[in-house]
């Protein structure tokens, strides 16, 4: 057989390189397959515009995906519209030959082994323009690893290292926070740059669309690290901060929280040189987001600043970031935020040269129960009030603001979402929380959003990695259909007894019911109160038994001829006692029983932390954590 790569470039050279393992993996009795630059017998592969394909529905060349296939056995076409395409059109003819990706690793392959290649005719242009995933949580560099090799597999286009040293995520593995069985492994910021870098060159290989920075960037061009707290600034630092209640200063401390002040335009030179400096000596960014501070009601509140609205002053920022970038000679795509006092459009600026930025859309505060298949509720809309926000939690008065800043920008705009932050620990079940996604995403299209990059963990497989696949899945194909990814998925994971993991799971999202579970999440950003609803308490104590009862099926299923099959009934194994221990604590918890309740949340925590050197692929112990500290402890998120 020959895999023959006809355009000259290395995510074409990766891509055969892809093809040709997992041909190797599914047919292991047959030849080895050659690599070849030249020739017409064989798997041929290559831009569409190579094979005189038409692409004419491709707006945009970063953008857009268009997947070609037409093959006969072991001869025809694998095209795609741009290079990382031809990357995600290999697997994609793969997939149609019967292979899946369950999960991030060599674990979660679900390779079949196959005497003869199918015929495959398939043409796509992706759902979505923007799928991808941000950097967050606890994560070591092998998880970080594993993550990028398997975004492109499931049809993910897009990646982002938030933070210029995103020190804050993997500190939090390494140093175990939160974990009394493990010992601390201090890192460096060195040694997190150099991983970062590695990063990037996983993402460049594959071709992806590297979103990079975010939060940090107002900050670090006067020499502040964000990954530092309790220092104080120097004076020559202060004079450039935000003024609250009369004082400069770190915001509460803490430099990841600290805004400028926007008005003082030396200020924002400093800060427009920087980016334009960073994205020449980055430019393998594709998309650099130039975000402010992270936290709300920390504007400053000096007489010049008051007399626009933070948002105002944010687009004469951009402005002047563009304008510095042109100097330059530079195309780097500028990503610009709707989050926490950015959520209220500008009144009087504009963006001079839209073609520039894309818009970010990031509703931190709102609720899970509804979808963004609502209309925005533009009655919701409230004024903005400097250092005194109240945030919309209802989907359609969130969706109000994303309205009124797209009537001052027609520009590309995409969600920034918060899904597998904490709400979907609010489903140990996962069914009810991979629906909320899928309905989601196929409301995006509604206000015109073009995808969405979810601010994650990258450890989502415990007990499944089903909810990442749907929304992947969901992003990539507009007309996938959810029973028939549920099918799929737990057909492949578990094999042949995949309808009794499947009926448990539904029964633990039943019982648990994802929108009381999101309903507590609200409460708890309060003062934690909640009263119980009928049948509540009990709904949890039958979750407790049922999940006891399952380890007995799981361990008769442990036993399988397929690698994934045998991981995810050991990870279910695991997963019941885990499920037991957090109903028994959530029947407390809404009982209004709170020590019993804080208890019971310690012996879930000891669990999980001793586990977590067999789940630490799979499960974000550290994320658990703190959410449970929010949900038993009545702590209160200050950037919600």
């Amino acid at each position: 057989m020959n895999i023959i790569r006809i355009t000259d470039n290395h995510v074409a050279d990766f891509a055969a390189e892809e093809l040709r393992k997992y041909l190797m993996m599914m047919m292991p009795e047959k030849e080895t397959p050659a690599l070849l630059t030249e020739g017409k017998a064989g798997l041929r592969l290559g831009l569409m515009t190579d094979f005189g394909l038409d692409t004419s529905d491709c707006s945009d060349a970063l953008l857009d995906d268009i997947v070609y296939i037409d093959t006969k056995g072991e001869e025809g076409i694998i095209a795609g519209s741009n290079p990382r395409s031809v990357l995600l059109a290999v697997y994609e003819y793969l997939r149609q030959n019967g292979c899946e990706w369950l999960f991030a690793g060599a674990d979660g392959e679900y390779i079949p082994v196959v005497e003869e290649l199918r015929d495959v005719k398939y043409r796509k242009k992706a759902g979505m323009s923007f799928r991808g995933e941000c950097i967050e949580g606890a994560v070591t560099q092998q998880n970080m690893m594993d993550a990028i090799d398997y975004a492109p597999k499931v049809g993910l286009n897009s990646f982002m290292l938030e933070c210029i040293i995103p020190f804050y995520y993997y500190n939090h593995w390494y140093s175990h926070l939160g974990n009394e069985f493990r010992t601390p492994e201090p890192i460096t910021e060195q040694a997190v740059l150099q991983w970062k870098r590695a990063c990037e060159a996983e993402l460049d290989k594959r071709g992806m669309m590297y979103h990079d920075v975010g939060h940090g960037m107002i900050t670090l061009p006067f020499g502040i690290n964000i990954n530092i707290n309790g220092e104080e600034p120097d004076e020559e630092t202060r004079q450039y901060l935000a003024m609250i209640n009369g004082k400069r200063g770190f915001f509460n401390g803490e430099a990841v929280n600290t805004n400028i002040c926007m008005s003082n335009p030396a200020a924002r030179e400093i800060i427009a040189d920087f980016v334009a400096d960073y994205a020449q000596r980055h430019k393998i960014v594709d998309y650099l987001h130039m975000w402010i501070a992270d936290g709300t009601n920390n504007n400053c509140e000096c007489e010049e600043c008051t007399k626009k609205i933070t948002s105002d002053w944010y687009v004469i920022l951009l402005n002047e970031i563009d304008k510095k970038l042109t100097e330059k000679g530079l195309d780097t795509r500028i990503v610009f935020i709707a989050y926490n006092d950015l959520l209220w459009a500008p009144e009087t600026e504009a963006l001079k040269n839209s073609s520039r930025f894309t818009l970010l859309f990031a509703p931190i505060s709102r609720e899970y129960t509804k979808s963004y298949g609502v209309c925005a509720d533009m009655s919701q809309l409230k004024p903005y009030c400097r250092n005194n926000l109240k945030k919309p939690q209802d989907m359609g008065g969130t969706l109000a603001y994303l309205k009124k800043w797209q009537e001052r920008f027609d520009g590309p705009c995409f969600v920034f979402e918060y899904h597998f932050y904490d709400v979907v620990y609010y489903d140990p079940g996962s069914i009810s929380f991979a629906k909320c996604l899928f309905d989601d995403v196929r409301g995006l299209e509604v206000h015109s959003l073009r995808g969405m990059i979810e601010d994650r963990s990258q450890r989502q497989a415990f007990p499944t990695g089903f909810a990442n696949y749907v929304w992947a899945r969901a992003l990539y194909d507009k007309d996938a259909d959810f029973d028939e990814l549920k099918d799929r998925y737990f057909s492949l994971a578990f094999g042949k007894e995949y309808k009794k993991a499947v009926s448990y799971l539904e029964k633990i999202s039943e019982l648990f019911d994802f929108e009381y579970m999101v309903t507590l999440k609200n409460a708890a950003l309060g003062s934690g109160d909640i009263k119980a609803e009928p049948g509540r308490i009990e709904a949890f104590a039958k979750a407790s038994r049922i999940a006891r009862e399952m380890k007995a099926v799981c361990a008769e299923n442990i036993i399988q001829s397929v690698r994934c099959a045998s991981v995810m009934w050991q990870n279910l194994l695991w997963h019941c006692e885990f499920c037991a221990l957090y109903a028994e604590s959530m029947r407390y918890r809404t009982a209004g029983e709170t020590e019993k309740a804080q208890k019971a949340r310690k012996a879930l925590i000891d669990y999980v932390m001793s586990k977590e050197h067999e789940v630490q692929r799979y499960f974000d112990s550290f994320h658990f954590w703190t959410l449970t500290k929010r949900m038993f402890e009545y702590e209160t998120r200050s950037d919600i």
